[in-house]
């Protein structure tokens, strides 16, 4: 193996050859799924399908009545209908009259974004409306390439719309002249999406598709919109039972996408008829994803960032749970302040009252499904009070090449890289190859002592084989994560322990530096609170066993809490390259 001697870097390691990632990629999709992707990459582009005209006036269903308001998406916070722009991922540009539906010059998540029309808020009166919606009606292109016709988008726009249509617009929109042809398009928008349910990318997706189908067959009257009915009850009834988690998450293991996901859920019991049998189909897996979401948070009211997750795409978790709870009946849950083990999420607290630790200690996600997974396995985020000290570096874009690599990667979370490497091969924009798996998993607290411990074998391509155990324990107001590191010979192996620590704290230097005896080198620090000064904290970072060269840094990093923004930072990083067969950094944060 290689010896890393300049430790001031973090190594990079060779890309692997491209036949080999598309092969550990798709050995694990379904057989269904694989067909259905290249029927949609390959065969719809040879044979394009065109969209088609519908020449009568449909007709409205008289159930639909929804429980409560529904709940807005944050891009309606800053919709201002005066104006000729929209801010759409921190991103705001302009727009021409009339407006370019499909900008080639704008990132192809803006442009989905902006064909949701999720950013009209739902108290958002016609008038105000109506010049948005005729321009999209006359000047939105017909060509299905186009991020206008991405199913996910059309569904965004069919639940926006149709619930549009029956809340503010209800009354000033059936004497506009307009109206019929705004019926023709979205019952056209129906039938497009009854044909492209995204089966082939299925988690998340496919979910929206089919709760907007039902949400067009709740709208719509006629036998076609009682087959969209059937069919996305159908949907729903079998992703229910694939998607939510005994614990209650997600399976996309996706903090954002599981809020995301239970407001989809929720919108669609909110439009379900009182006594209907669907009814009781949705209110359990409800419960439990609502569950869920009130257990998992920090002390500032919000989700960990692991994983494909940052604020402000999903609505605030505290609005997702008052959401669920005005429309399903569910009782509130008070958010845990000790352990708490989400297994088969992977999820884990602990910590007290005062503070908390996730630990990210379970599965990338589905074998099928990785679009949305990091090579964060052994991540951790630390908060004390509502301030977040040791936080995930987060995800700036999807879709720029250089920063979604290093977004995934796993020196940008806050676990151990061997030589460099990633735990699991995330490459290309949403895609895995290779994947770290979870060996004996262990947790338990007693005796005021609480400690998750796991290994994984995400190294287990590297010659020798290297390993590595990550053990979390938290007692009295002290916790410590230690690192064990070892290999059938190590000579040269590098290793790399990150800890990135919170935008807005500060770390002063304890004592002369580096404290080195025998076979252990210590290096302390302060964390201090710069909103808060009196809370601090005590680190020390340890690198125990023989190495030939060992290190430890505080160098600049930078945070991305929301897309598109960036944060300046601090992380700490403890280098080494071992000489013996094993090797334990060890990190101790003390309150």
């Amino acid at each position: 193996m290689i010896h890393f001697a300049d430790l001031s870097r973090v190594p990079i390691p060779p890309t692997p050859p491209q036949w080999r990632r598309y092969l550990q990629t798709v050995i694990h999709l379904r057989p269904k799924q694989a067909v259905r992707l290249f029927a949609r990459r390959v065969v719809s582009r040879i044979i394009p399908r065109g969209l088609e005209s519908i020449e009568f006036t449909p007709e409205l269903r008289g159930d639909w009545v929804r429980r409560a308001p529904f709940l807005d998406d944050p891009a309606a916070r800053s919709f201002r209908p005066e104006c000729r722009s929209l801010i759409l991922l921190q991103i705001e540009r302009n727009l021409g009259n009339p407006i370019d539906w499909a900008p080639a010059e704008a990132p192809l998540l803006w442009q989905l974004e902006m064909n949701y029309f999720h950013w009209m808020p739902g108290d958002l009166p016609w008038s105000a409306a109506r010049p948005w919606i005729l321009d999209w009606l006359q000047y939105a292109p017909r060509n299905q390439r186009t991020m206008c016709w991405s199913p996910y988008g059309v569904a965004q726009r069919v639940l926006r719309w149709t619930r549009l249509i029956h809340g503010p617009w209800r009354e000033a929109i059936r004497e506009d002249p307009a109206f019929p042809t705004l019926l023709r398009e979205l019952y056209g928008q129906c039938r497009f999406l009854a044909g492209h349910q995204e089966k082939e990318l299925l988690g998340n997706h496919l979910m929206k598709t089919a709760v907007a189908l039902y949400a067009g067959g709740r709208f719509f009257a006629g036998q076609e919109a009682d087959a969209w009915l059937q069919e996305a009850t159908r949907i729903i009834r079998n992703e229910i039972q694939t998607q939510v988690l005994a614990d209650g998450g997600h399976y996309e293991r996706s903090p954002m996408y599981h809020l995301m996901v239970l407001v989809d859920l929720v919108d669609a019991f909110n439009i379900t008829p009182q006594g209907d049998v669907f009814e009781e189909l949705l209110l359990p897996p409800i419960e439990r994803m609502h569950r869920f979401a009130a257990i998992c948070t920090h002390g500032d009211g919000e989700i960990p960032l692991f994983n494909d997750s940052v604020f402000d795409q999903a609505p605030p978790r505290i609005e997702v749970l008052r959401y669920a709870e005005r429309v399903c009946g569910i009782s509130p849950v008070h958010g845990h302040s000790q352990f708490v083990a989400l297994p088969e999420f992977g999820l884990f607290r602990l910590g007290d009252q005062s503070s908390c630790l996730w630990l990210d200690a379970g599965d990338t996600g589905p074998s099928f499904l990785q679009a949305h997974a990091h090579a964060d396995t052994g991540s951790f985020e630390l908060s004390v009070g509502s301030y977040r000290v040791v936080c995930d570096s987060g995800v700036y874009s999807y879709q720029d090449p250089d920063c979604r690599t290093w977004d995934r990667s796993t020196p940008a979370h806050n676990t151990v890289s061997v030589s460099g490497e990633n735990s699991s091969d995330c490459w290309g924009s949403f895609r895995v190859a290779r994947r770290a798996r979870i060996r004996e998993l262990n947790w338990s607290a007693q005796d005021d002592q609480q400690v998750v411990a796991f290994r994984h074998d995400g190294f287990r391509h590297l010659p020798a084989s290297p390993w590595h155990e990550r053990t979390v324990t938290f007692h009295t107001g002290s916790y410590t994560i230690r690192d064990r590191i070892g290999a059938r010979r190590m000579r040269g192996v590098r290793y790399d322990g990150m800890l990135y620590i919170g935008p807005d704290i500060s770390i002063h230097q304890l004592g002369p530096g580096t404290q080195t005896g025998g076979s252990c080198r210590t290096r302390s620090f302060e964390l201090q609170n710069e909103l808060e000064p009196s809370m601090r904290l005590r680190l020390d970072v340890t690198i125990l066993g023989n190495t030939a060269d060992s290190a430890i840094f505080v160098e600049p990093a930078e945070f991305a809490p929301r897309f598109h923004t960036r944060v300046a930072g601090q992380r700490i990083r403890a280098a080494a390259v071992a000489s013996t067969v094993e090797l334990v950094l060890e990190w101790r944060l003390s309150l």
